[in-house]
């Protein structure tokens, strides 16, 4: 299994910091306005996700290009995508539980 080093993707951290709080308070404890940051935050860093997923890419077509291996920056950029992965549906889920209850 592969280990990732959350330490050295700051905006990833932050996000796993977000979903702990979230935890720690409780989706039924929140307010509108905190609806509003968890909106933009996931915005954000769907936003962010996507321009790393093109530097996947544009990464692994000039490491193609110049016949070579794994950079350690397309390594770097695809331990940042796992983490994404990893945490933003779980922090879209509170958004989404956080919608129905101020809906009620």
């Amino acid at each position: 299994m592969k280990v990732l080093n959350i330490d050295k993707h700051n905006e990833i951290l932050a996000l796993k910091e977000e979903i702990e709080m979230i935890e720690d308070y409780g989706v039924n404890n929140m307010n509108l306005e905190e609806l509003q940051y968890l909106k933009r935050m996931s915005k954000e860093c769907h936003t962010y996700m996507n321009c790393v997923n093109s530097t996947i890419n544009n990464l692994q077509l000039r490491d193609e290009h110049n016949n070579t291996e794994k950079s350690e920056e397309l390594k770097y950029y695809e331990e940042k995508l796992e983490l994404f992965k990893k945490y933003l549906p779980q922090y879209d889920e509170y958004k989404t539980q956080l919608e129905e209850v101020l809906a009620a």
